[in-house]
């Protein structure tokens, strides 16, 4: 469980960090849920990711649940396919390429004994 919650949290700060930010309001449009996602785009939102990580994501029995993180922006999937030269290669595709070392980083702090931030 303590893997599965700091992946998923590694996950989410990778899409934001490699999120274009310019004039719009798409980097602080991520969000967190579990099961299924929920939310709507919300232009005015500021790290809803960050802010809804700690309270939103299961303590026990993380492994066994779905977790999405996402982003309602309607511009999302041209950003994606290269429409700003922020991000000209993507977010998605550089986080989904980094997973396996997000995963290697999330295992090596449960063995040492850190938890999820």
């Amino acid at each position: 469980d303590q893997v599965v919650r700091e992946v998923v949290y590694q996950c989410g700060k990778t899409l934001i960090n490699l999120s274009p930010v310019d004039t719009s309001s798409f980097a602080s449009n991520w969000f967190y849920a579990w099961g299924a996602p929920d939310g709507l785009y919300q232009p005015e939102a500021r790290n809803r990711f960050e802010v809804n990580r700690l309270d939103r994501m299961p303590k026990k029995s993380a492994s066994r649940v779905v977790h999405f993180v996402y982003n309602n922006a309607p511009y999302g999937p041209a950003l994606e396919r290269g429409h700003s030269k922020q991000a000209p290669q993507g977010f998605v595709v550089l986080t989904t390429l980094a997973f396996p070392n997000i995963v290697a980083n999330a295992a090596a702090k449960a063995r040492a004994g850190g938890a999820a931030e």
